[in-house]
């Protein structure tokens, strides 16, 4: 009746996604019908109803050609009498009247026959305890029992059979489940039966969710799982439907009676694969096994599995990662360092065929930034989370073979990174130099009769002034942009801070500069630069002074929360410069992964807030950038005449050194005036001894250190 009624719609109302022809006692019309839409090599959608004919009469017909390239939906009449059965009586009731029609012969059994049986059924279940209970959804009658409430209470005396009914007929569990035994009721045993319902949604829910196709279909292991297997799809779906319930509005009481049916399943939880278990965690054991899977998977490198475990969990509703907030952190981590493994697998960064120093620096910012993003995603993780984990020593493992990954990826860039320079140059073009970026990024700016606020950020890396940009978002009438800059050689704050500060006017404008030496101690303290050493805050201050009028110096930390106030503050300032030391500090002090997060929230907020303020202008930079490295990593420490020669990442020596570990670059091949000693530098990502313990480095060559962001942003209109 319901093909004849979609026959009957004009096709423009259809909407199957497929034409729809049927066989009305003529295979001539219907052949005739099909030929213009069954032409041609490629298959096309097509739906055809041929009732009263199975598998086997198909082969009597002329579709028998048609019926072998397409896909038959089919089902057995006791399948759909189950079906049809599903809600309204029990399972056990519909496997009865299936049998006594089994004796009277097959012919017997109709669909006819079978609804007159269910219509009598359901007229005879006319009992009050009955009738109140279709009013349930069985995951609220389940509650209700636990919770023994009072429409419970008055049910009466004959409750026990109308709940075997009601739960027999919603939700399939048949009478003899796990037990033929049923207790005598009385008011205690409402508990009793919402944890027997509630125990039967789940296994039902755990045997229909597992991933047995592709050969991978074996027996249950417990046995108390069987009765579940075959179960009408309708039924299957209420399982579902009340076990999801139950997580989400009674945890505690779902937990509890999942620990407590978990024991009854020791083999299966014990012997079951990690592979097959399906996107919901049923059970407990279920989500530890898959844990402890996905561990594995990093630890050997197989980042594509554990990507899509960790997201399946992530993505999912788990009730064991709400319970315990610990297993999502382990899975957040799993989720990192299988990002990480991927991103490097499929992105391995090389500068051996580049020709320049530009180009090598922008290949890194599109491909080697973000994964180094990942990789100080994966250690802020590890520092705020990894004590409380769950399998403790899997995580360790797992982690440190992404750490391992991580670096032999890093080690090799910066090693044809160092090879470039020696063959390049070390100094880019004065477009991507970093003494450069006032005179032509924020003089600009200025020129334009705007304020102008210029963030000098110690230590922000390239890539996280990409994460910067995602919390800044998109707004409208502002432009965004990030160029990538190299920063001034050794990678230290006393040469990143001073060459930003350097104005380029008078004899300076060529650019080079001229570094002020501690040659006793061989340390950079700064540069001289137009009758200005710029070596402090306050000379820094003095030489923005030359190129703006009036200039208002605020550390991050004191701007306040109040743009009212923050605006009269920097009312007669053209030029508002915003410091912040926060990722140095923090990093130095060996706790930078714990900070890191917090501080790049600190500048969104600092953005926000200027702009609240009426600044339209925004120009983020760095002096330098750093290294993640842990500690006795094997065979990263480099000798260097006396201990105290040598910073972590260079040395300041009379003359080059040069070998198959250190590069060396004379001052001034790197534009430096006046000064004929060396840098000596690691050309991977070795240290030198003084930096042995620490896990946060810089001064440095490796693009992790030297590529820097100029972040523009410009508003259109003002705030509000």
């Amino acid at each position: 009746a319901l093909v004849d009624e979609l026959l009957a719609e004009p096709d423009e109302r259809l909407d199957l996604g497929a034409p729809l022809l049927a066989y009305r006692g003529s295979y001539l019309q219907l052949m005739q019908e099909l030929a213009p839409l069954t032409d041609g090599v490629d298959p096309k959608p097509l739906i055809v109803h041929v009732p009263g004919v199975n598998q086997d009469g198909i082969k009597d017909t002329p579709l028998l050609e048609l019926n072998e390239s397409g896909y038959q939906y089919r089902k057995a009449l006791t399948t759909l009498i189950h079906e049809a059965a599903a809600g309204r009586v029990t399972a056990d009731e519909v496997d009865e009247f299936l049998r006594a029609h089994e004796e009277d012969g097959a012919e017997a059994l109709t669909l006819e026959a079978a609804d007159a049986w269910m219509d009598e059924r359901m007229a005879m279940a006319d009992d009050t305890a009955r009738l109140v209970l279709r009013g349930f959804e069985p995951a609220a009658l389940i509650q209700a029992l636990n919770e023994n409430r009072a429409v419970v209470r008055e049910l009466g005396e004959h409750s026990g059979s109308a709940l075997d009914h009601y739960f027999g007929a919603r939700l399939g569990l048949p009478t003899a489940w796990p037990s033929a035994e049923r207790r005598a009721w009385v008011r205690t045993q409402t508990a009793r039966y919402a944890d027997l319902a509630a125990q039967w949604a789940m296994s039902v829910e755990y045997v229909h969710d597992l991933d047995r196709s592709r050969g991978r279909k074996r027996a249950l292991k417990a046995p108390v799982l069987n009765a579940a297997e075959e179960l009408a799809s309708p039924l299957v779906a209420a399982c579902r439907e009340t076990a999801e319930r139950l997580r989400a509005s009674a945890r505690d009481f779902y937990t509890g009676v999942a620990d407590d049916f978990e024991d009854r399943l020791e083999d299966e939880r014990d012997e079951g694969k990690p592979e097959e278990l399906g996107r919901i965690d049923t059970f407990r054991f279920e989500e530890d096994r898959l844990l402890q899977a996905a561990l594995r998977a990093v630890r050997e490198q197989r980042w594509s599995q554990a990507a899509e475990w960790a997201q399946q969990r992530l993505d999912g509703k788990s009730v064991w990662l709400s319970v315990d907030p610990n297993r999502r952190k382990a899975w957040r981590l799993i989720s990192t360092a299988a990002s990480l493994g991927q991103a490097i697998e499929a992105s391995p960064l090389s500068f051996a065929d580049t020709q320049s120093l530009a180009e090598a620096t922008q290949r890194y910012a599109e491909i080697g930034a973000p994964i180094d993003g990942l990789h100080r995603e994966l250690e802020q993780q590890a520092a705020s989370a990894l004590v409380d984990l769950p399998h403790t020593k899997l995580v360790r493992g797992a982690l440190g073979t992404a750490r391992a990954r991580w670096r032999q990826w890093a080690e090799a860039g910066a090693q044809d990174w160092s090879t470039l320079c020696e063959r390049a140059g070390a100094l880019p073009s004065p477009d991507m130099q970093q003494r450069t970026v006032f005179v032509e990024v924020v003089k600009p700016m200025l020129d334009e009769d705007d304020k102008v606020a210029l963030f000098l950020v110690d230590a922000m890396r390239y890539e996280m002034a990409q994460q910067l940009i995602e919390l800044i978002g998109q707004h409208a009438a502002t432009s965004v942009h990030l160029a990538p800059r190299l920063a001034e050689l050794p990678t230290i704050t006393a040469v990143g801070m001073n060459a930003l500060a350097h104005v380029g006017a008078g004899a300076s404008a060529t650019g080079r500069l001229r570094p002020k030496l501690d040659k006793k101690r061989r340390r950079f303290q700064g540069f001289e630069t137009d009758g200005i050493t710029l070596n402090t805050r306050a000379s820094r201050e003095k030489s923005y002074k030359r190129a703006a009028r009036g200039v208002k110096w605020i550390p991050r930390s004191e701007l306040g929360d109040d743009p009212g106030s923050l605006k009269t503050k920097i009312t007669h300032a053209q030029l508002v410069v915003v410091h912040s030391e926060a990722i140095d500090k923090a990093g130095e002090n060996g706790h930078g992964p714990l900070v890191f997060a917090q501080e790049l929230r600190e500048l969104h907020k600092a953005w926000e807030l200027l702009r609240a303020a009426d600044v339209r202008r925004f120009v983020i930079t760095s002096d330098h950038g750093f290294l993640l490295r842990r500690p006795g990593d094997h065979g990263d420490v480099l000798d260097f005449g006396k201990t105290y020669d040598a910073t972590a990442r260079h040395a300041l020596y009379p003359s080059p050194t040069v070998d198959e570990l250190r590069l060396a670059l004379t001052l001034r091949s790197l534009g430096y005036e006046g000064a004929d000693e060396a840098l000596i530098l690691p050309r991977g990502l070795d240290v030198f001894e003084v930096a042995k313990d620490r896990d946060f480095v810089h001064g440095g060559n490796s693009p992790q250190e030297r590529v820097i962001p100029v972040l523009t942003i410009r508003h259109k209109h003002l705030a509000g």
